[in-house]
């Protein structure tokens, strides 16, 4: 059953899926690895596009809470808000 959400077109997912498996398990790991690099850089690019006044700090938190689990329970680190769309940590 194909996805609904895929725009990967069959033929297209299929050679994919085809290089996935002829990986060694160290090349599948650096592949994960890279996509997770390249993720992190989009996200970092869209906070710095949609808050351009936003400093370092204020840049990375707001960045690391698109990444972060989302925790309903009093424990750990709870997000607050500092400015509108920005996030900061509060303990």
């Amino acid at each position: 059953m194909k996805d609904p959400t895929s725009d990967t077109h069959p033929e297209t997912e299929a050679i994919l899926i085809e290089g996935y498996r002829a990986m060694t398990e160290a090349q599948r790991v650096r592949c994960v690895r890279n996509m997770g690099v390249f993720s992190a850089q989009l996200i970092m690019a869209d906070v710095r596009a949609r808050h351009p006044e936003a400093d370092e700090e204020e840049l990375r938190l707001t960045a690391a809470s698109r990444l972060a689990p989302r925790r309903s329970d009093a424990e750990g680190v709870r997000l607050g808000r500092r400015r509108e769309g920005l996030l900061i940590l509060a303990h």
